[in-house]
């Protein structure tokens, strides 16, 4: 089952150029600026949000189990508390400070990496046809159809790199535990982009959404999508245990592993659980589907 498949936004010029990953001209390859940054927001990372340093409470306990399990049954899923194993125990984190992007990448962006030479081109249309590239959906839809080293790559490019997992989980979920990125209320097409299986995927349009569609179920931290749209490849190896041992400030993930995690939920099949800020997704890193895509981050300095 676990393999189903607003805080200030911060945009402007104020840091390094390295620490963002701008070129020479103050903006990131193969664009003038942020399409998607509120005029109002001017200090920091272009397109990107400043998460500050501090604790959050990552992870899910007996009350959040129970909580996610009467809406899972609300909306006629069933529920076994055994998926919710690999998110226990709920612990206090402490982790610096960070940027993180506001929305995923998108197929306009990643196509600037794959002009440049860097990036491989990801699953397209003529291989799935859910696949973004090569599709009507180009532009501002998320980039999918990309594995966990493309993802890695295209970060790198930006001069960024993958979030770690606690470092998601947090600009998701902000610091008050809320169960979903939005709060406490079930998901519905009104916040998430999300397929329940039973209907058409994608809230009816049977395909991902542009970023950014669905802005009533931002983070508390103002992301974009965190709950669906597509799940996001993080930094962290799987392991279903690694909470019990984890440090509790910065934990870096595993040292190894064969899976890597995902983080978010997606379009495509979903149960309601799976679009939960804590919700973690074991995933092989070699493996392109349609529901999977690319958030990237940056220390602050």
């Amino acid at each position: 089952m676990k393999r189903f498949f607003p805080a200030l936004v911060w945009c402007g010029l104020a840091l390094s150029l390295g620490a963002c990953g701008l070129n020479d001209e103050g903006a990131f390859p193969g664009e003038s600026h942020v399409k998607y940054c509120p005029e109002e927001n001017k200090s920091g990372c272009p397109g990107m949000v400043l998460i500050p340093a501090g604790e959050f409470t990552m992870g899910t306990d007996d009350s959040g189990i129970n909580q996610a399990c009467r809406h899972q049954q609300a909306l006629d899923y069933p529920c076994d508390r055994k998926w919710f194993d690999d998110e226990q125990p709920r612990r206090t984190v402490v982790l610096d400070a960070f940027y993180i992007d506001w929305h995923e990448v998108t197929v306009d962006e990643y196509r600037a990496c794959v002009d440049a030479g860097r990036c491989t081109k990801p699953g397209d249309v003529s291989s799935n046809r859910a696949c973004n590239w090569g599709s009507e959906r180009e532009g501002s839809h998320p980039v999918n159809c990309v594995d966990w080293e493309q993802a890695r790559k295209y970060c790198e490019w930006r001069g960024k790199r993958l979030p770690a997992e606690a470092e998601w989980e947090k600009a998701a979920r902000g610091t008050d535990g809320r169960l979903y990125p939005w709060g406490e209320q079930p998901p519905s097409c009104d916040l998430v982009v999300w397929g329940d299986g039973r209907r058409t995927d994608g809230c009816g349009r049977n395909s991902t959404w542009p970023v950014c569609s669905k802005l009533q179920g931002n983070s508390p931290h103002g992301l974009c999508d965190t709950g669906g749209n597509v799940y996001e490849w993080v930094e962290d190896w799987y392991d279903p245990g690694y909470y019990a041992s984890a440090p509790s400030r910065n934990p870096p993930g595993p040292p190894s592993g064969t899976m890597r995690v995902l983080r978010g939920g997606s379009w495509g099949l979903n149960h309601p659980y799976a679009l939960r800020a804590g919700s973690r997704l074991s995933f092989d890193p070699a493996v392109r589907y349609v529901s999977v895509g690319i958030r990237c981050a940056s220390p602050s300095p």
